[in-house]
């Protein structure tokens, strides 16, 4: 513009020049005065027409440049809200991944602790198990040893009262020996009476000789049996005593054995139980822990896909919103008679803000009307 009003300057001085070479000194002055005046004003008008022109179109040309900063401003606003709706999304999405591993890890943990705790628990319910079933065959073989210690001190009790028992049972047959001796002697008194009467007293002599005979005869049988019944007695008492004895052994050995096999049974049947209720317990408990992991998972998946609907949705919007926003500047470019075409390419590639205002600037502070103005005006005064 200084360069404009400079030119004018001179073309102004110029052509005032070339109007007084025209004079001649025979020129009335009010002549040449009205011509100066008029060429004056025809130039003042020229130079007028010329600014408004040139202002006019640094006017279109600045309303050009705003509108091109303003269109880039608008995208680089709206790449700006999009990187910042990006990287807030990228940080929730960063978050809810982390709050996710520490979800992980606490199930994990948890389950560790489950089955640690589960573990011990077992172990501790065998320890107890194994130690009573050795306190209970360690109770019932020293049972079954004083068992054993208690029939053999009745078996020896029983083989030292024997030859008491024996002689009691020897004295019982003597007794009855001498009771039937006795009657024997009175049968021969009688019968010895009888034949006294009934025989003749030549012959009674020999008789009673014979009679006499015949009892000690069966007298000396009568001792002899029952000698042999004592005999028999005693070896039969001693044979039955061992027998008794040896089937009491066997049979407190039987029934020990069978009391021993019984409660061996029984805690096989114990410990198998108790397995039983172990894998139970660990089916449960991995039950519960794939039961509470697919919860876990699902509500993962539930979260991630809401943010991922979220995200798109909240991105969706924000395009549409900046969408409107441009078509929006585009029209009220278009009713600024502005080319928007032309706009819309130009503010295709990235520019630095910096760069931008300062050329905004410039066009501002070297396209300000009211400088020019003032400044041929001032000049035209001064001429």
């Amino acid at each position: 513009m200084k360069q404009f009003t400079a030119d004018q300057r001179k073309d102004y001085i110029k052509s005032k020049e070339q109007v007084k070479k025209s004079f001649d000194a025979q020129t009335p002055k009010k002549v040449r005065d009205d011509t100066i005046r008029s060429c004056k004003e025809n130039l003042q008008q020229q130079h007028a027409t010329a600014e408004g022109k040139l202002q006019k179109q640094h006017k279109d040309t600045l309303d050009h440049e705003v509108r091109k900063f303003r269109r880039r401003r608008l995208l680089k606003m709206q790449k700006l809200q999009l990187d910042m709706l990006r990287d807030e999304l990228d940080r929730r999405q960063a978050q809810m991944d982390f709050s996710h591993k520490m979800l992980l890890r606490h199930h994990e943990s948890t389950q560790d602790l489950e089955y640690k705790h589960l573990s011990a628990i077992q172990r501790l319910r065998e320890d107890q198990l194994r130690k009573q079933h050795n306190l209970e065959r360690d109770n019932q073989q020293e049972y079954n040893k004083e068992q054993l210690r208690d029939l053999k001190r009745r078996h020896g009790t029983q083989v030292k009262q024997q030859p008491k028992s024996l002689k009691v049972k020897e004295q019982q047959i003597r007794r009855q020996f001498q009771d039937t001796v006795k009657i024997q002697q009175r049968q021969y008194k009688a019968l010895k009476e009888q034949i006294l009467h009934t025989t003749p007293k030549h012959e009674q002599k020999a008789v009673i000789k014979k009679l006499k005979e015949e009892k000690m005869r069966k007298l000396s049988m009568l001792g002899e049996q029952y000698e042999s019944s004592i005999a028999e007695m005693m070896q039969q008492q001693n044979i039955k005593l061992d027998e008794t004895q040896l089937t009491e052994a066997n049979e407190l050995s039987r029934r020990l054995q069978e009391e021993l096999e019984l409660l061996t049974a029984y805690q096989s049947q114990t410990t198998r139980q108790m397995e039983v209720q172990h894998q139970r317990e660990r089916k449960q408990l991995e039950d519960r822990v794939s039961l509470r992991r697919a919860l876990l998972e699902q509500k993962m998946e539930e979260e991630s896909r809401k943010l991922q609907t979220e995200c798109e949705q909240r991105q969706e919007h924000l395009l549409s919103q900046q969408d409107k926003e441009r078509k929006e500047f585009d029209l009220h470019t278009t009713t600024l008679g502005l080319d928007t075409r032309e706009i819309m390419e130009a503010t295709e590639d990235t520019y630095d803000d910096d760069d931008d205002l300062e050329s905004v600037r410039g066009s501002r502070l070297s396209l300000t009307p009211s400088t020019s103005s003032n400044s041929f005006y001032h000049s035209n005064t001064n001429l």
